[in-house]
């Protein structure tokens, strides 16, 4: 089939927004489809070079551009210049579509809910998502927040309602032959005569097959890892605190890797808190570097507030790591009580919170041997769920071809599981 890609974001060497985009053009691609992908000139270099790597020539990119604004513009950020971009990318695909059409258009990223995309006026079916962004961080974590952090949540959540008034992103949805957001709270902000049409799908796409990565066992100090931008709501204060509770009690070692904003207010309460020796920080480091760690590492612990779909928790249970998570947003539905603890928040003050992910500590810490490697296995198991040929059959339902979908012995009717189900 002949498929149109809008990934805004997209580079084979980066996680997050980029390694989505990426992984489902080359999945696409590996499948046999022919695939051409619209994204921004930034990323040229990488997506001319890696499809002539891999030997697939039916993965084709086209680049668009804004010339009328920055990138990044304060306050903000990059939206204005996203929104042009939609539009110059929608005058691309046009003159693609009239050239050669195409069999389906998907919208891959950026993979919030509250953009439209314009590729739906094109005579096609269109595909919106997976996408997410409905979450909202428990208003009870906001307590420590900075007075700009607790700002920016609260606009966040009116944005969150403005889509609905929005008689493009309107449009867009009832043209949209399947609609896939990434959690309940996604779907709950779709207007109510849409969420029947849509259905949640946690699909992130796993890029490399799943294994046990580094020692069977545990060692001492037990070694956790968190990998992410360092950000305010991503409630690495609550995982420092935590581990301070459990200072005298367990040896234990924490890796930060990533930087962002956060970096100086993190550095300071670990000092705050007498962790120098238990916390270590890593620059920013290529993917396969941060990906490397996880060998070295025993458990990865993320406490993001609302992440929509937790690239970073795909990746550490398709090493094989257990993992420690909130109980907002993505991440805790990516996971199952098999291979991670997942921490609740509704109705905990942070000091509840806290403890929580203190227990969860603990309680991995010192489990049996026997107990430990099944969470471990548990957790390569989970990640299979998230192997590319699933996910694609989930996400394109019967827009595939029926014998396509019956080669990875799914059909549209076994599409519905625990983890995605047709709202």
């Amino acid at each position: 089939m002949r498929i149109l890609l809008s990934a805004f974001a997209c580079h084979p060497e980066e996680g997050s927004e980029s390694g989505i985009g990426w992984n489902w053009a080359y999945n696409l691609a590996k499948s046999g489809h022919e695939v051409s992908v619209l994204t921004r000139e930034y990323y040229r270099a990488s997506t001319e070079r890696k499809p002539k790597e891999l030997g697939l020539p039916n993965l084709r990119f086209e680049y668009v551009d804004v010339s009328v604004l920055p990138y990044w513009i304060p306050i903000v950020d990059v939206y204005p210049y996203y929104l042009c971009w939609q539009w110059n990318a929608f005058s691309q695909a046009r003159r693609l579509h009239r050239a050669r059409p195409f069999d389906i258009i998907h919208h891959v990223t950026f993979s919030a809910f509250r953009f439209w995309s314009l590729l739906f006026l094109l005579e096609a079916p269109f595909i919106f998502g997976p996408v997410g962004g409905g979450e909202r961080s428990p208003m009870a974590l906001r307590a420590s927040m900075p007075r700009k952090a607790r700002f920016r949540e609260r606009i966040r959540d009116i944005g969150n309602l403005l889509p609905r008034f929005d008689p493009v992103w309107r449009l867009m949805l009832r043209k949209s032959a399947r609609i896939a957001v990434t959690t309940e709270s996604t779907l709950a902000c779709l207007p109510r005569c849409r969420r029947a049409q849509a259905f949640v799908s946690y699909d992130n796409m796993l890029a490399d097959a799943p294994c046990c990565a580094g020692e069977s066992g545990r060692g001492k100090p037990f070694k956790l890892l968190y990998a992410g931008r360092l950000i305010y709501w991503k409630g690495l204060l609550l995982a420092l605190r935590a581990l301070a509770s459990l200072k005298g009690q367990v040896e234990l070692q924490f890796t930060i890797a990533g930087r962002g904003g956060e970096e100086p207010r993190l550095r300071e309460e670990v000092s705050r808190l007498g962790l120098q020796a238990a916390v270590a920080f890593i620059p920013w480091t290529p993917r396969a570097e941060v990906l490397a760690l996880h060998a070295t590492h025993d458990a990865f612990l993320f406490p993001s507030l609302h992440d929509s779909g937790g690239t970073a928790v795909l990746e550490a249970i398709s090493h094989g790591k257990p993992v420690i998570c909130l109980d907002s947003g993505g991440p805790a539905v990516i996971v199952d009580e098999y291979c991670a603890r997942v921490v609740e928040t509704t109705k905990k003050t942070e000091e509840q919170v806290c403890r929580g992910i203190a227990d969860a500590i603990l309680e991995l810490c010192t489990m049996s041997g026997e107990k430990w490697k099944e969470m471990r296995l548990a957790a390569v198991r989970r990640a299979r769920y998230h192997e590319p040929a699933l996910v694609i059959a989930r996400i394109y339902g019967s827009l595939l071809v029926p014998n396509e979908l019956d080669s990875h012995g799914l059909s549209d009717s076994g599409l519905v599981g625990k983890n995605s189900q047709e709202k």
